[in-house]
Order: structure tokens, then C-alpha cells, then sequence
């Protein structure tokens, strides 16, 4: 985790990312870390769905899982990347 946040703010710092978008990337990271293993795991299910464009009727529901477990405010598939990447690091 330090190693993201260090990677986050040295991008800002060189200016190849925004404030907003260091914020952004930073609310992405601290909406997975430290939540209980199952709530993670819903998370996981939703923003997976999601991701690999799961067509279902459930994907409104999949977006509300979302909004509530990370507390945003809006859910485009710019933040579905972004949480999938930091929910499955390689």
C-alpha cells in the first residue's frame, strides 16, 4: 500500500497526474484497504461483473453495491478499472 501512495504522490509531484485525478486514485485505494475480507469479496463480485461487461439485468445493482461499499459518488467505468486494478494487483 505505501508503495502505491508514494507512486501516487510522485505522479502528482511530476505533474503527470492531476490533483483530481491523485485524489481520485487515492479514494480508489483507500476503498479497498482494511475492509473485512467479505466485504471485499462483495466488492470484488461487483466491480468484476462489471468489468469483464457482465450484460445482466443486475448490473444496476452491481452499481449500488458499489456506491455503497466505496462511498462514491458516481460509478463510470473509468472507477470500475481503476477498483478492479487495485482489488486484483498482479
Amino acid at each position: 500500500m505505501n508503495e502505491r501512495i508514494l507512486e501516487i504522490l510522485e505522479n502528482l509531484l511530476k505533474h503527470d497526474i492531476s490533483k483530481s485525478e491523485a485524489q481520485s486514485q487515492l479514494l480508489h485505494l483507500y476503498s479497498v484497504i482494511g475492509i473485512k475480507p467479505d466485504t471485499k469479496a462483495a466488492l470484488n463480485a461487483s466491480v468484476s461483473a462489471i468489468y469483464f461487461s457482465d450484460s445482466s439485468d443486475y448490473r444496476s445493482s452491481h452499481y449500488k453495491v458499489i456506491r455503497s461499499l466505496t462511498g462514491l459518488d458516481e460509478v463510470t467505468e473509468i472507477n470500475i478499472s481503476k477498483l478492479f486494478n487495485e482489488l486484483n494487483p498482479e
